[in-house]
């Protein structure tokens, strides 16, 4: 019951029949319409999450977040994605992209404290950078992690100056796996 379960029926149906299976997806945009009406002194009392004609939803919002953090796809083909597979539906700019994955930043903050705390407490921490580009320099994202635990840091350099504003790696005491950066 967690997917639309459609039948279709080759030859006749009175006789036996063996299965096959279309594990397939529909992606189509839903406008969910919210109607506030007017008091009885004839204000609009429009909740602050409404303060905008059009705002748009969860799922939106987590596929610019899964296409962002997790696919690293820029801003802009993040946005020409949407628009694509919503048939020009859904035109998000490339602002809007980036006030998504702002408000979602600001939202994590505790978590990511907590993953912090727990980076710091433990006994192992591996690490590594992958080489980024950003506007044409080479830059790079730390992984930072435990067996439980994850954080990914920018870094311009991989220079002892630049591991240290990471949080972790400067201020950690217990071993540190690494693939032997020189900095480290």
């Amino acid at each position: 019951k967690q997917c639309l379960h459609e039948i279709e029926d080759i030859g006749n149906t009175s006789n036996a029949y063996v299965t096959r299976f279309i594990v397939d997806l529909e992606i189509k945009p839903i406008i969910h319409e919210i109607r506030i009406h007017a008091d009885e002194a004839g204000k609009f009392n429009v909740p602050e999450r409404h303060n905008s004609t059009v705002i748009y939803g969860d799922g939106v919002k987590s596929l610019c977040l899964m296409l962002y953090a997790q696919g690293n796809v820029p801003a802009l083909r993040a946005c020409e994605i949407l628009f694509g597979i919503t048939d020009g539906l859904v035109n998000l700019s490339e602002g809007t992209f980036h006030a998504i994955c702002q408000q979602f930043s600001s939202q994590c903050e505790s978590s990511i404290e907590d993953i912090k705390t727990e980076l710091m407490n433990s006994e192992v921490l591996y690490t590594d950078a992958t080489n980024i580009t950003v506007n044409g320099v080479q830059e790079y994202i730390r992984n930072q992690s435990t067996e439980n635990a994850v954080l990914y840091s920018p870094m311009t350099s991989k220079s002892a100056k630049d591991l240290k504003t990471t949080g972790i790696i400067g201020e950690f005491s217990g071993i540190m796996v690494h693939d032997h950066e020189t900095a480290l």
